[in-house]
C-alpha cells in the first residue's frame, strides 16, 4: 500500500516498520517462500533505495537469488537481479551491474514479461550511459519509452525522458538537453513528482552552468536540492548539492560551496559511492592546500 513507485507520501508509514518488514522477508527466505519474499522486497524497493537502505537491499536480494537459483525460480532470480544491478551501478561497479541486468532481461524476454523487459532495458540503458556507450544507451532508453507510451504510463514516460535528457547533457548536446528537460518539467510538475522535478532542474542547472549563466544555474540547482529533500532521495540530494557547490565556487561563494561538498561527502560515504567520495575528497584536499599557500588561495579548488 505504501511502498510502490511514486508513493513517497506513504514512506513515513514504512520507516518505523522497516525492521519488521526486513524480518518478514528473512522469514520468507528461511521458509522457502521465495515468491512472497521477492514480492515484498519489490514492493518496498523504491522506499529502500530512496531512503538509502542500499546495504539491506543488496543483502536481501543476494540471499533471495541464491535460494531462487536452487529452486529454479528463474523469474524471481531475474527480479531480484534488477535490485542488485541498480545498486552496483550507483556504486560504480558497472561490470557487475551490466551482467546482472543482462541475465535478468534474458529471462524476462523468455517469459514475455513486457513491463519487466522495459524496466530492464531502462536500467541497461543507464549503465550504457555511464560507460559512454551513447548509441546503445539511446536505443535501450527509447525502446523502454516506446513501451510506456503504448501503455500511457505518464510517470514512467517522464522517468525515461529524464534519463534521455541526462544522456543528451553527457554528450554535450546542451540545446537538446534544455529542450527535453523544459518540456518534461511541465509533466513532472503536473504529476507532482518531486524526484523527477529535481532531476530535470538539475539538468537545466547543469546546462546553464556550462553556458556560464551562474545566477540562473544556482536558481535551478537550489530548487533541485529542495525538491530532492522533499522526495527524501539521499543520493539525489547529494548529487544536487555537489553540482550547486561547483556553481557556488565558480561564483566566488567558496565557503558556502565547501559546506555543500562536506554535506554531499557525508551522504556518499553512507551509501558507499566510493567514486564520488574520492572525487570530493580530492577537491577538499586541493582546497586545504590552497588555503595554506597564499599564492593559490584565490583559485578554484
Amino acid at each position: 500500500k505504501h511502498g510502490g513507485p511514486w508513493s513517497q507520501a506513504g514512506f513515513a508509514n514504512l520507516e518505523p516498520e522497516l525492521p519488521n518488514i526486513l524480518a518478514t522477508i528473512q522469514w520468507c527466505w528461511k521458509n522457502q517462500l521465495i515468491r512472497l519474499g521477492a514480492n515484498i522486497l519489490e514492493d518496498i524497493s523504491d522506499f529502500m533505495v530512496i531512503r538509502g537502505y542500499w546495504d539491506d537491499v543488496m543483502i536481501l536480494a543476494q540471499q533471495g537469488i541464491e535460494l531462487a537459483v536452487e529452486a529454479a525460480e528463474k523469474f524471481d532470480v531475474a527480479r531480484l537481479q534488477t535490485h542488485t544491478s541498480w545498486i552496483y551501478r550507483h556504486r560504480g561497479n558497472l561490470d557487475a551491474a551490466e551482467e546482472s541486468i543482462k541475465q535478468a532481461l534474458s529471462v524476462f524476454e523468455q517469459l514475455d514479461e513486457e513491463r519487466y523487459i522495459a524496466q530492464a532495458k531502462r536500467q541497461w540503458g543507464r549503465i550504457a550511459h555511464e560507460r559512454s556507450e551513447f548509441d546503445q544507451a539511446e536505443r535501450l532508453l527509447n525502446e523502454a519509452l516506446a513501451f510506456y507510451q503504448s501503455t500511457g504510463d505518464e510517470h514512467q514516460m517522464c522517468f525515461v525522458t529524464t534519463n534521455l535528457t541526462d544522456l543528451a547533457l553527457k554528450q554535450g548536446n546542451l540545446d537538446t538537453a534544455w529542450t527535453l528537460s523544459d518540456k518534461a518539467l511541465v509533466t513532472a510538475r503536473k504529476l507532482d513528482d518531486p524526484e523527477r522535478i529535481a532531476s530535470l532542474l538539475f539538468i537545466l542547472g547543469s546546462v546553464e552552468h556550462q553556458r556560464g549563466n551562474l545566477e540562473q544555474a544556482m536558481a535551478f540547482l537550489e530548487e533541485s536540492v529542495t525538491c530532492m529533500e522533499r522526495a527524501s532521495r539521499l543520493d539525489g540530494t547529494a548529487g544536487a548539492l555537489f553540482a550547486l557547490a561547483e556553481v557556488k565556487i565558480d561564483a566566488g561563494q567558496a565557503q558556502a560551496g565547501r559546506q555543500m561538498l562536506l554535506d554531499a561527502l557525508e551522504t556518499y560515504r553512507r551509501l558507499g559511492v566510493e567514486s564520488r567520495v574520492q572525487e570530493i575528497e580530492q577537491i577538499l584536499d586541493r582546497w586545504q592546500a590552497q588555503a595554506v599557500d597564499p599564492e593559490t588561495r584565490s583559485k578554484r579548488p
